[in-house]
């Protein structure tokens, strides 16, 4: 009996190890963190995450992204400093619970999914979704949690809007607007993000009978006549085609 509780236990605290709650949802610490709406599969160990990357949409119109300033509480910043141990970098913010101001990070969500399938439905990422057809395991990095440098972050809290963009073949970045007009181009370079979370796809097909992505979604059930493997599609095809 005690022995299944400390197994027990000891799985809670390992989860724990290797999750941050940020607006009370779970996002996972990586050594390695993806890149904002990124595709490929997560792997790791008892301690450890760490997502491999097998593509980047091409986005033919900008993608409305979410931007928010949290300040830092004891349980999240444990966790940067974690990240920047795992990584041997150091910290460059003070944290202390006697501060009058805490420090803030940046948590950062893609808030246009629709625009996001759409994209990835685009005969320019056919390959793309070819590949993510095969195994239910790819998602899409939705979410990240980064640091970023006083000035940087003045610039978000300044920004009306901001939009992922495309910056070249397979890269993304982000523009900040304000008064619609663009006043600041950010690459991911710039950003130090030490966690992320990741969205399913939902499969179904489209007026041509093509199997296509339907919905993307955060741990939840599909929505009625799509799948989480595109493979069932197929199989519902045949079904017909004997009938």
């Amino acid at each position: 009996m005690w022995k299944k509780v400390i197994i027990i236990s000891s799985l809670v605290f390992i989860s724990g190890c290797k999750t941050i709650s940020v607006q009370h949802q779970k996002q996972q610490l990586a050594v390695s963190v993806p890149e904002l709406g990124s595709v490929g599969m997560e792997e790791g160990n008892l301690l450890h995450n760490n997502f491999q990357q097998v593509g980047m949409p091409e986005l033919p119109q900008k993608i409305r992204i979410q931007a928010k300033k949290i300040p830092f509480d004891k349980n999240s910043y444990k966790a940067y400093v974690k990240y920047l141990e795992e990584t041997g970098k150091e910290s460059p913010l003070k944290f202390s619970d006697s501060l009058p101001q805490k420090p803030t990070y940046l948590h950062l969500s893609v808030m246009d999914r629709i625009g996001v399938k759409e994209a990835l439905n685009q005969p320019k990422n056919k390959a793309l979704l070819s590949y993510l057809e095969n195994d239910k395991a790819y998602k899409i990095v939705s979410e990240i949690t980064t640091v970023v440098k006083p000035e940087l972050l003045q610039s978000f809290s300044e920004a009306e809007e901001v939009y992922l963009v495309q910056k070249g073949i397979s890269k993304l970045g982000l523009e900040l607007l304000k008064d619609g007009k663009v006043f600041k181009e950010v690459n991911f370079s710039a950003l130090s993000p030490f966690a992320y979370q990741l969205s399913s796809f939902c499969w179904g097909e489209n007026y041509k009978h093509q199997t296509v992505i339907k919905a993307i979604v955060d741990g939840n059930p599909c929505p009625k006549n799509t799948y989480k493997k595109a493979h069932k599609i197929e199989k519902k095809k045949d079904v017909f085609r004997f009938r």
